[in-house]
């Protein structure tokens, strides 16, 4: 994860370097999956993102080695044998350092994903809010961990729906707040006219 990491630091950098006038207050972050856990690794070491949206993220491995369906040899091959002895399973999770996040996230899950199960965002989710950070959650009832490319064309729509008002709103407008229910609310509305 921390090479990950420095790379996306780096990339980020470069692309300053090339397009130098680009607003270093309106850089955001998202990902889905492993791209999640960067998102939400991301925003616990760094200051530069001013907003996030992770995606079926991880925030906790060892409850990800424990509940994923690909946990059991996945994890293992990414943090390491002896998930209760190897302390990398608690320093590399990003709600250990939930404390450190500036930026506002959003975070997505599917409630039938079993590749990284919902309780890596909630447990997230509930740790943010508890420090009074800025966090919301979206959880769709269907869809498993491919959602993003395999769900239904209305679920997609809704998923985009949400990335674009929530950069919209914490990246150009720096709005206060986020009504995920209201947005998902007026996508159904909109589709049923």
């Amino acid at each position: 994860g921390l090479e990950d990491f420095q790379d996306i630091l780096n990339g980020v950098e470069k692309f300053f370097e090339l397009e130098p006038n680009a607003d270093r207050e309106r850089v955001g972050i998202t990902g889905i999956s492993y791209g999640g856990f960067m998102t939400n690794w991301a925003l616990t070491q760094s200051k530069l993102f001013k907003a996030g949206i992770s995606e079926n993220g991880i925030s906790y491995w060892l409850t990800s080695y424990a509940f994923s369906d690909i946990g059991l040899w996945f994890d293992r091959e990414v943090i390491g044998d002896n998930p209760l002895e190897n302390e990398n399973y608690r320093k590399l999770s990003p709600i250990f350092y939930a404390k450190n996040v500036e930026a506002p996230l959003l975070l997505i899950h599917s409630l039938e994903d079993y590749r990284c199960p919902l309780d890596q965002s909630v447990m997230f989710y509930h740790v943010l809010k508890s420090l009074g950070k800025e966090a919301y959650i979206a959880i769709f009832k269907k869809g498993a961990h491919s959602h993003s490319l395999d769900g239904t064309p209305r679920h997609r729509a809704k998923r985009y729906k949400l990335f674009m008002e929530f950069f919209e709103r914490k990246l150009k407008r720096y709005e206060e707040g986020f009504d995920v229910e209201g947005i998902l609310k007026r996508e159904d509305e909109w589709e049923r006219s």
